[in-house]
């Protein structure tokens, strides 16, 4: 008889033994699945809404300065021509700031490829910008005006069609990797379910 339960105590180590390496695999399996939705997810918080956000505060700001500089070609007050100019100094230095957070978050060489058209765009505006004050400050609306609906606007639409199609790229990016966090996702959860069977 002692050695009939030698047997199966052999056994009984044998199955507890196939089941803890089991149950090993599954959790090893179940981690590995979390870190590559873990690593997705980040992807997705780190990189592609902030890029999403920061273009729209970008493409905010650029709007805000075109706002004020109708405004101040339709003023011929100085006082309250230096006070947009102010505004506008303002409106620039915020532009500046999302500008150098978004280049930080830039990761595919397609957004490259926009964000170097922007810039190009966005310089040559600024130079209409210049203008436009200056023909504001000696009182010259009609020429200010002439440029800022001119050939400002149309530097002003190209921009902002390149700044919606940075947006389009990064929420495009979102919802890639959206995408391929889901399978993980369901795949990780029919596991679990396995586990409590």
């Amino acid at each position: 008889m002692p050695h009939l339960n030698n047997k199966i105590s052999h056994r009984l180590a044998g199955v507890l033994g196939l089941l803890l390496l089991t149950t090993l695999a599954i959790v090893g399996m179940a981690l590995w699945q979390m870190g590559v939705m873990r690593t997705l997810s980040a992807e997705v918080s780190n990189n592609w809404l902030p890029s999403v956000e920061t273009v729209n505060q970008m493409n905010a700001n650029t709007g805000e300065l075109r706002v004020a500089e109708f405004q101040q070609v339709l003023n011929t007050d100085s006082t309250r021509v230096a006070a947009l100019e102010k505004t506008m100094a303002q409106i620039q230095a915020e532009f500046e700031a999302h500008h150098k957070t978004y280049v930080a978050l830039i990761s595919s060489p397609e957004e490259h490829k926009l964000h170097d058209a922007f810039e190009a765009q966005w310089k040559h505006y600024l130079q209409f910008h210049a203008q436009i004050v200056e023909l504001s400050r000696k009182n010259e609306q009609a020429q200010a005006r002439e440029l800022l609906e001119g050939d400002a606007q149309r530097t002003f639409e190209a921009m902002s069609k390149v700044l919606d199609q940075l947006v389009e790229l990064n929420q495009a990016g979102a919802r890639s990797a959206a995408v391929a966090f889901e399978p993980s996702y369901i795949k990780t959860q029919k596991e679990k379910i396995k586990k409590t069977e």
